[in-house]
C-alpha cells in the first residue's frame, strides 16, 4: 500500500513520530488489502494540528479497487485519532472485501452451473 502524508502547522520532531506510529498502525490493514493489487491502494494520510483548540485532526482517504474510504477524527493526541481512524477503516474494509468475494462466489458459482 502507497502511503501519503501531508502536515499542516506541527513540527518536523512531531511529524516524523506521527509518521512512524502511522506506518505501524496502517500496516494491519494489508491483511485485507491482499485482495487488490498493491499499485492499486493508496493511503493519504492528513494531520493537521489545529492550535487554537489545541487538537489534531486526521483526514484520511483510502483509494482501494475503485473504492474511495475516508474517515475523520479529532483527538488531543494524534495517536488516539490513528488509532480510530486504523480502526474504522478495518471495519469497512472487511465489509469490501466480503461484498467482493459474495459477489465474485457468486459469479464463479453461475459459471459452474451454467458449464
Amino acid at each position: 500500500m502507497l502511503t501519503q502524508f501531508q502536515f499542516l502547522h506541527t513540527t518536523e520532531a512531531l511529524k516524523e513520530d506521527i509518521k512512524t506510529y502511522a506506518l505501524e498502525r496502517f500496516a494491519k490493514l494489508e491483511k485485507f488489502l491482499k485482495t487488490f493489487q498493491e499499485d492499486d491502494t493508496l493511503l493519504i494520510l492528513t494531520v493537521e494540528y489545529q492550535e487554537k483548540h489545541t487538537y489534531f485532526h486526521l483526514r484520511t482517504a483510502l483509494h482501494v479497487g475503485g473504492e474511495t474510504l475516508y474517515h475523520e477524527e479529532k483527538a488531543h493526541d494524534p495517536k488516539e485519532a490513528i488509532d480510530a481512524t486504523q480502526m474504522n477503516l478495518a471495519e469497512r474494509l472487511k465489509k469490501l472485501v466480503d461484498e467482493i468475494r459474495q459477489v465474485h462466489g457468486a459469479k464463479v458459482h453461475a459459471a459452474r452451473r451454467a458449464a
